[in-house]
């Protein structure tokens, strides 16, 4: 899947019941690299909003190894940093929220601290309400592509050892 500075989301799916709150909630899923040099300028993102849009969640990787993690209303969603090791392989990416709104995020079972940085309008007001997206953005190269597997949406905060199915 790939996408453009300019391009929806690359895959959009609604979710099965409405999702009215993005506190108390767990996500997990996984995707493969593109398979380019660390540091070319691509990026990874994830995106969950609710039924009404009011509230979401963007989880962005680069390949540089910055997180960016934004978590809640999306008129002053709080934006989280952190770093993770891209190696041009496969990754399982796990987090939650929890019941006061405080993310944690998972990458091949390590924990990834997340300092919170600024609050700020989010983008995900402009997205389909009640749905799940992914968008890859790479900027380098023609016919590179970059996949994503197995994505899980659960109520509560469930430890990143679960397994929602599909070893």
């Amino acid at each position: 899947m790939r996408g453009t500075a300019d391009a929806a989301p690359g895959a959009t799916k609604p979710l099965f019941v409405p999702l009215t709150s993005i506190n108390n909630i767990t996500g997990q899923f996984s995707f493969t690299e593109f398979q380019i040099p660390p540091g070319s300028g691509e990026s990874y993102f994830f995106f969950i909003s609710s039924i009404d849009g009011s509230q979401g969640l963007i989880l962005s990787l680069d390949d540089s190894g910055n997180v960016l993690l934004q978590v809640g209303p999306t008129i002053l969603a709080p934006s989280y940093m952190g770093a993770w090791s891209p190696n041009n392989g496969s990754h399982k990416v796990h987090f939650s929220v929890d019941p006061a709104g405080v993310p944690i995020l998972f990458i091949d079972g390590i924990s990834i601290p997340l300092v919170l940085t600024a609050f700020g309008p989010s983008i995900i007001s402009s997205l389909p309400t009640n749905s799940v997206a992914i968008l890859n953005f790479i900027f380098t190269g023609t016919g590179i592509t970059s996949s994503y597997r197995n994505a899980f949406i659960a109520s509560g905060v469930i430890g990143p050892d679960a397994v929602f199915c599909c070893p």
